[in-house]
């Protein structure tokens, strides 16, 4: 027996139905595998910028710690020069101590001269 004209129609509009879903179906996976590969290219460009991070961490922890032993040598070296300064500066005291006193005594010896 021949199909009803309205099987037919009917077959037509679920096969046109299976079509849309199919090229819907198509067009999520296209989208999807868009939206993949814009993260992907994203997820490269994080990556580059950590490593760049990174490696600007690493020098800059570097540069900090040769600062710090410059700082600490230069320390050192002051607190050093500063005790030799302390020392001459008593030395200097005591010796203009000691020359006021025998220029004192100079002058009574030379008043007892007389």
């Amino acid at each position: 027996a021949p199909a009803e004209p309205s099987d037919t129609s009917h077959s037509c509009t679920q096969r046109a139905g299976k079509h849309d879903v199919l090229r819907e179906a198509q067009e999520t996976i296209k989208e999807q595998e868009e939206e993949l590969a814009f993260l992907s290219s994203k997820v490269e460009e994080l990556c580059v910028s950590l490593a760049n991070a990174q490696e600007e961490a690493a020098h800059y922890q570097s540069e900090a710690e040769r600062v710090q032993k410059e700082g600490e040598e230069l320390y050192t070296s002051y607190v050093t020069k500063s005790n030799k300064v302390t020392q001459l500066l008593a030395q200097h005291a005591q010796l203009t101590s000691a020359l006021t006193e025998r220029d004192a005594r100079l002058a009574q010896q030379a008043r007892d001269a007389e």
